[in-house]
C-alpha cells in the first residue's frame, strides 16, 4: 500500500503544476499578458486593466516670430498664455513655474491682440486684430464653439500704428504699476509713486504687460511687430520675461529662436534643399537623411532667394531687400566654396533665376533698376528696364528659356531675354506679386500675390485663365509639379494648398508652421513637397499631402548669429539633430512636461528619420 499511495501523491503533484502553468499562460494574466496588452483577446475587454499612458508628444521650445502683443495668466497663475503679432499670429501656452512651452495653438491669421481665461481656467478666447474671436479647450489645444459672450471679455486695443505701447498695468491688488519705457519695464507704489524696480532685459520695445492673479510675478512681452517702419522684424528679437515684483529679478526668460527661411530650392537631382535663411547664411541639408550638410557664409544680410544651375553644380544665393542693400553670391553646389559675388557689378540685387541651360542668371529687386542677366559671370549688356519707383520681386524663365517673367509691383512682364523686351503685361492683382512660376509646359503662367490671390495666365495670350483663393491672409509662393498636374501655393496664414491648374480647384490644404509659407518647391521626380515657414522646413508626400518631417534651424543667441544647430523630426516624435539641438526638445505626456533626456533612448532614432524621409511608415 505504501508504494501505491506513493504513486498517487505523484501524480496529484503533476496535476497541481500543469494545472498552475496552465492558469498563468491564460489570457489577461500573469507577466506575459502584461507584456503583449495588445493581444488581448474579448474575455480581457469585459474586465480591462490600467488604460496605456499618453504617448509622449514632442513640443519645441521655440518663441513667437514676431513681436508678442498679448499676455494673460490662468485664475490659478500655472499657465501663461502669449499672443504674436501678424508673421506669427499663434497663442502659445507656457508653464510659469519652469518657463516651459506646453503648447503652441494655431487658427488666428492677424495679430492675437486679446486673451483671456474662463473663470475655470479650461477655456482660452484670443482675439485677432481683425475682430475674430477663437475659443480654445486650455488642456487639448482644440478649439470650441466660440459663445458671444466672450466678446464682452476681450478688449480690442492692441498698440498704436507707431507701436507706442500701452503705457502701464495696475496689479491685481492695485498697489503696484506697471509702465513700459521702451525696453525697461518700470514698477512704482501706486500710493506714494515711489519707484520699486526697473526691471532690464528686453532688447526690443515692451508691448504688452500681464500680473499674475497673486500679483506676485509680472509677465512682459518684447518684439517690433513685422513691417513697422522702415526696420526689418529680422533685427528684432520677441522674448518674454517672468519677473519677481518683490525683488525685480527675472526668473525666467521665454524665448527660444529659430530663423526665419525666406527662400528655398530642391536640387535637380532632389538630393538636396537649399534654404535662405535671415541669418545671412545658406544651408544645405540632404534630404535623404535629414541631416544639416553644410553652411555657407558670406552675405551680411538675410536672404531673399536661392536657386540651383539646372546642371546642380552651382548654387545662386541672393538678399539684402529688408536691409536696402544686397548681393548676388555664387557658390560650388558640392564643395560649398564661393566663386564670384555680384555686388560690385551695380545696383544691389536681391532675386535671382538661372536660364534653362544655365547659361544666364537674371538678377534684380532693386528700386527704378534694370533686371540684369549675367553670361558667364560677366555683366550683359541687354538689361530689361523698370520703371522708377518701381521694384522687382519675383523673377522666373520658362522652360524653352524664351520668356523671362517679372513680378514688378502688383503686374508681371513677359520679356524676351534676349532683347530686354516687354512681350506681354499680366494685369489683375491688386498688390505686390511676390512670386511667379511657369508650368513644365511653359503654356501656363501662375502669380502669387499680397491681394490674397493666385492667378493662372495663358501664357501665350496673356489672358486670364483662372483666380484662386484659399488662403486666409497673402499668396507669397508657388511652384507646379513636375508633371504640371498640380499648383502648390504657399501663403500668409501658414498653409500650403494644392490646386487642379485645369480647373482651378483646391485639391488639398497643408498646415505649415508659425508664419507666412515663403517658399514652396517640388522635388525633380515629383513626389516630395516642401515649404518653408518661420525657420522650418516641411516635406510632404506630395500625392498623399503626408507629413514625413520636419527641418528645424534653431538659434542660441539673440543676434541671430550663423547657427550649426538643428533638428530634424517626423510627426511621431523621432528626432535626429545637432549636439545641441535637443535643449530644444521637451515632451508632453498628458499635462505634464519632461526634458528631452527623459525619452532621448526611444526617440532618437536617425534610422527612422531616414525612413519616413523615404515615405516609409515608421509606426507608432
Amino acid at each position: 500500500m505504501s508504494k501505491w499511495r506513493w504513486v498517487v501523491i505523484g501524480l496529484v503533484v503533476v496535476v497541481v503544476v500543469v494545472g498552475v502553468v496552465v492558469a498563468l499562460k491564460r489570457p489577461g494574466r500573469g507577466r506575459a499578458q502584461e507584456a503583449t496588452p495588445a493581444a488581448r483577446g474579448p474575455e480581457s475587454a469585459q474586465a480591462p486593466g490600467p488604460a496605456p499612458a499618453p504617448r509622449p508628444e514632442l513640443v519645441l521650445q521655440i518663441g513667437h516670430a514676431v513681436g508678442v502683443t498679448a499676455l494673460a495668466f490662468s485664475p490659478d497663475g500655472k499657465t501663461l498664455a502669449s499672443g504674436g503679432d501678424a508673421g506669427d499670429s499663434t497663442v502659445k501656452l507656457w508653464a510659469a513655474e519652469t518657463g516651459w512651452l506646453k503648447r503652441t495653438l494655431r487658427g488666428h491669421t492677424k495679430s492675437v491682440v486679446s486673451l483671456a481665461f474662463s473663470a475655470d481656467g479650461k477655456t482660452l478666447a484670443s482675439r485677432s486684430d481683425e475682430g475674430k474671436v477663437k475659443v480654445w479647450d486650455v488642456e487639448t489645444g482644440q478649439p470650441t464653439p466660440t459663445g458671444k459672450g466672450w466678446q464682452a471679455s476681450l478688449p480690442s486695443a492692441r498698440p498704436s500704428p507707431d507701436y507706442e505701447p500701452a503705457p502701464e498695468l495696475r496689479s491685481p491688488d492695485g498697489t503696484i504699476l506697471a509702465r513700459t519705457s521702451g525696453e525697461v519695464v518700470e514698477l512704482r507704489d501706486t500710493k506714494s509713486g515711489r519707484l520699486k524696480h526697473r526691471l532690464k532685459g528686453h532688447t526690443d520695445w515692451v508691448a504688452s504687460l500681464a500680473f499674475s492673479p497673486d500679483g506676485r510675478t509680472l509677465a512682459s512681452g518684447s518684439g517690433m511687430p513685422e513691417g513697422i517702419g522702415d526696420v526689418p522684424s529680422t533685427w528684432f528679437f520677441p522674448e518674454i520675461i517672468l519677473w519677481d515684483v518683490d525683488t525685480g529679478k527675472a526668473k525666467h526668460t521665454l524665448e527660444g529662436y529659430d530663423s526665419k527661411v525666406y527662400a528655398l530650392d530642391i536640387s535637380p537631382d532632389g538630393k538636396t534643399v537649399a534654404c535662405g535663411v535671415d541669418d545671412s547664411t545658406v544651408m544645405l541639408w540632404d534630404l535623404r537623411t535629414g541631416e544639416l550638410k553644410r553652411t555657407l557664409k558670406g552675405h551680411d544680410c538675410p536672404l531673399d532667394s536661392v536657386a540651383f544651375s539646372p546642371d546642380g553644380k552651382t548654387l545662386a544665393s541672393g538678399g539684402g531687400m529688408s536691409a536696402h542693400s544686397g548681393e548676388i553670391m555664387l557658390w560650388d553646389a558640392e564643395t560649398g566654396k564661393m566663386l564670384s559675388s555680384y555686388s560690385a557689378l551695380g545696383p544691389p540685387y536681391v532675386f535671382v533665376a538661372f536660364s534653362p541651360d544655365g547659361k544666364t542668371l537674371a538678377c534684380g529687386g532693386s528700386a527704378g533698376q534694370p533686371v540684369s542677366l549675367m553670361t558667364e559671370r560677366r555683366k550683359s549688356p541687354v538689361g530689361i528696364e523698370i520703371d522708377e519707383g518701381s521694384q522687382v520681386f519675383a523673377l522666373a524663365f520658362s522652360p524653352d528659356g524664351r520668356l523671362l517673367a517679372v513680378g514688378v509691383d502688383d503686374t508681371v512682364n513677359l520679356c524676351d531675354p534676349t532683347t530686354g523686351k516687354v512681350k506681354t503685361t499680366l494685369r489683375g492683382h491688386t498688390d505686390l506679386v511676390w512670386d511667379v512660376a511657369f508650368s513644365p509646359n511653359g503654356k501656363i503662367v501662375a502669380t502669387a500675390s499680397d491681394d490674397g490671390t493666385l492667378k493662372l495666365w495663358d501664357t501665350a495670350s496673356g489672358a486670364l485663365m483662372h483666380t484662386l483663393k484659399g488662403h486666409g491672409g497673402s499668396a507669397t509662393s508657388v511652384a507646379f509639379s513636375p508633371n504640371g498636374t498640380i499648383v502648390a501655393s504657399g501663403g500668409g496664414d501658414g498653409t500650403v494648398i494644392l490646386w487642379n491648374p485645369r480647373t482651378g480647384r483646391q485639391k488639398m490644404r497643408l498646415r505649415g508652421d508659425e508664419g507666412r509659407v515663403l517658399g514652396v518647391d517640388f522635388s525633380a521626380g515629383g513626389n516630395l513637397l516642401a515649404g518653408s515657414a518661420g525657420g522650418t522646413v516641411k516635406l510632404w508626400e506630395a500625392a498623399s499631402g503626408r507629413l514625413l518631417a520636419s527641418l528645424v534651424i534653431l538659434q542660441f543667441t539673440k543676434e541671430r548669429e550663423p547657427s550649426p544647430e538643428w533638428i530634424a523630426f517626423t510627426p511621431e516624435g523621432y528626432y535626429t539633430g545637432s549636439p545641441r539641438g535637443k535643449q530644444f526638445i521637451h515632451w508632453r505626456v498628458g499635462d505634464q512636461l519632461f526634458p528631452a533626456e527623459a525619452y532621448e533612448k526611444q526617440f532618437h532614432r536617425p534610422d527612422l528619420v531616414q525612413k519616413a524621409l523615404r515615405g516609409e511608415s515608421v509606426g507608432q
